[in-house]
């Protein structure tokens, strides 16, 4: 298990988001690779509704940006800036995570700076039992060194929208 060396810097992606959720706690841009960043936006909740918004119209927008029926997705989860979650968000997200499994190739968790050294061991963990059972999922702690080290980039192709709501 790693623990980060230093805090970094929390910041958001530096370009307008793709997607917002309804009450603007969540922006979402699209990736090169084909994927997306997921950052939880000022210090917030992990409600239910942000988790239910997440595996449903979030993933069918990605799904329809990027459509196909390969396992190609890459999804970086910057939830840095949780204070905390309601108990049945996580099984929200994690009822997801088997029909998703079709077409995303690589997880990339950024887990919470605020709930401490035992919440980020409990990730590593899951993280690692996961590896073992052949899902790619990775924790890191530092947005700008994730980007670079899995080799994403915003979206910057033509025809990109700006924040929907959905």
């Amino acid at each position: 298990m790693t623990e980060p060396l230093a805090k970094p810097e929390l910041r958001t992606i530096a370009a307008p988001p793709h997607l917002l959720d309804p009450s603007g706690t969540v922006a979402v841009c699209w990736t090169e690779p084909r994927g997306a960043i997921v950052q939880l936006i000022g210090p917030v909740r992990g409600t239910t509704a942000l988790a239910e918004w997440l595996v449903g119209p979030c993933f069918s927008e990605l799904l329809a940006r990027f459509p196909g029926s390969e396992r190609d997705l890459t999804v970086v989860l910057d939830m840095r800036s949780m204070l905390g979650r309601a108990a049945n968000a996580r099984q929200v997200m994690m009822q997801a995570s088997v029909p998703a499994r079709a077409r995303v190739k690589r997880v990339v968790i950024l887990p919470s700076e605020h709930l401490g050294p035992a919440y980020i061991t409990i990730i590593e963990a899951t993280a690692a039992m996961l590896r073992l059972a052949g899902y790619d999922v990775h924790v890191e702690h530092d947005l700008e060194v994730t980007l670079r080290k899995h080799g994403i980039r915003v979206e910057s192709l033509s025809g990109v929208r700006r924040a929907v709501p959905s």
